[in-house]
């Protein structure tokens, strides 16, 4: 099963803060919990001290718990997708999944186009060859969205050539 990961700083930048936001909630729900069980608690035996040694520890065992299984809504939503595109019965991920493999191991390049269905009800995913592809870089980005402008080649049969 394909895995979903942001790589672009914006995004990078929302799920943390995403993430950070989801730790302290539960961090304060899990505090709030603890302060209402202890005057509780210090209400029925007449106590005026509140001391508990294992809130440190169960609050540092919380936060690890939340770094380690944090998934933010951006990759939920998108392994979503991905596992729609799995599961379609017209897209056929696997085979596009292959060829784009095969295109990126051979010539370090792979391309592949998204586009709404005929009936605006789907994804269509189009492989595109690298041979076909030609991408004009922009230098202060790796990313080939950043680029220019890319054009593809495509090839007319001869009954469209004749039309």
């Amino acid at each position: 099963m394909p895995r979903v990961t942001c790589k672009d700083s914006d995004t990078i930048s929302k799920i943390n803060r995403e993430k950070q936001l989801t730790i302290f909630k539960e961090v304060s729900e899990f505090l709030q919990k603890r302060l209402k069980n202890k005057v509780l608690e210090s209400f029925n035996t007449g106590e005026d001290k509140i001391t508990d040694p294992t809130i440190k520890e169960d609050l540092t065992n919380l936060i690890e718990d939340l770094e380690y299984n944090f998934e933010s809504e951006y990759e939920a939503a998108a392994q979503n997708v991905i596992e729609y595109l799995l599961q379609c019965r017209t897209t056929d991920i696997k085979t596009k999944l292959r060829t784009i493999l095969l295109d990126l191991l051979v010539s370090g390049w792979a391309f592949f186009q998204a586009k709404p269905s005929e009936g605006n009800n789907n994804v269509r995913i189009e492989v595109l060859s690298p041979l076909n592809t030609f991408i004009d870089r922009n230098p202060n980005s790796p990313y080939v969205k950043d680029s220019y402008r890319a054009v593809i080649r495509r090839w007319m049969t001869e009954h469209e050539i004749l039309n």
